[in-house]
């Protein structure tokens, strides 16, 4: 509650459903203040998703709302998180391994929400494919997040289907999202 709090007060986010928000000019990177006017191609819109390892109790009857929850983040409050600055910022993140433990886990949960599913592969592939860490590295780290049984029915879940809309949304063939999750079966 307390983050809420700074983000609203402190940071002039404003609240949207589950998440936080906020205009930034693209150019200058400043917030935008209110009623000013600015062509819309010239604002980013800055979401902040509210995610906690554990919902507290009374938390809907405190904010409005239920966060999405997700056990794995207890990781980055113990220190498994890397820091960056971004928008004069100073930004704690989760390292690439764990987001991409996060991606993989869901997949099979995403259902009827096809597109959530394509994002996170997109992401996963983004992170596997462009990360600093050699992606052996990243695998035997989220090895730390996943049981291989979790991490193999994650795969499963994965249709050609998948792989053939998230490679056109990132620009990359089919066979570069296949080598990484073969790579990822053999782990």
């Amino acid at each position: 509650m307390q983050s809420i709090a700074i983000l609203e007060k402190k940071l002039k986010f404003k609240p949207l459903n589950f998440r936080l928000y906020k205009e930034i000019h693209t150019e200058t990177e400043e917030e935008v203040r209110p009623g000013q006017f600015i062509p819309p191609h010239f604002i980013f819109p800055m979401y902040i998703d509210l995610i906690v390892d554990i919902i507290p109790p009374d938390f809907k009857k405190i904010t409005g709302f239920n966060p999405i929850d997700e056990p794995l983040l207890k990781f980055v409050f113990e220190n498994h998180k890397t820091v960056t600055t971004a928008f004069n910022k100073k930004l704690f993140l989760p390292k690439p391994e764990l987001i991409m433990a996060m991606k993989l886990k869901s997949l099979p949960n995403r259902g009827d929400k096809a597109h959530k599913k394509i994002k996170d592969l997109c992401d996963f592939f983004a992170l596997a494919w462009y990360t600093d860490t050699k992606l052996d590295e990243l695998y035997k780290n989220m090895s730390k997040y996943l049981s291989p049984k979790i991490i193999n029915e994650a795969i499963k879940n994965i249709t050609e289907q998948d792989l053939q809309q998230a490679s056109a949304h990132v620009n990359h063939p089919v066979r570069d999202f296949k080598a990484i999750m073969e790579n990822l079966k053999r782990k």
